[in-house]
């Protein structure tokens, strides 16, 4: 296989996942963790504005990622409205029971 081949399907793949949102999501979640680690490192070594850069970049990481994720999943199901519901009828003058 030649490089320009190799080089066509590598950019055939990347924008294929470039509209994926799974893609997406975990690449903000693994730069999440990312920032996290290096956030550690630096409180370790006392490097303290590095740890502020590093927590303020892991919290935007992983506020992207929640959201991606967020609008994946299905919107959350309507509660039965209070008329509709069968325990509500014995408020009803018309009812009698069976």
């Amino acid at each position: 296989m030649s490089t320009i081949t190799g080089l066509i399907i590598a950019g055939i793949i990347c924008l294929v996942l470039m509209f994926q949102r799974w893609f997406w999501s975990l690449a903000f979640g693994i730069g999440s963790a990312a920032s996290c680690f290096a956030l550690l490192n630096s409180l370790v070594h006392l490097k303290i504005l590095d740890a502020l850069v590093f927590f303020c970049l892991m919290l935007i990481c992983w506020s992207i990622a929640k959201a991606i994720a967020k609008a994946d999943s299905p919107p959350p199901k309507e509660p039965l409205a209070k008329d509709t519901h069968p325990s509500f009828k014995i408020d009803d003058p018309d009812w009698s029971p069976p």
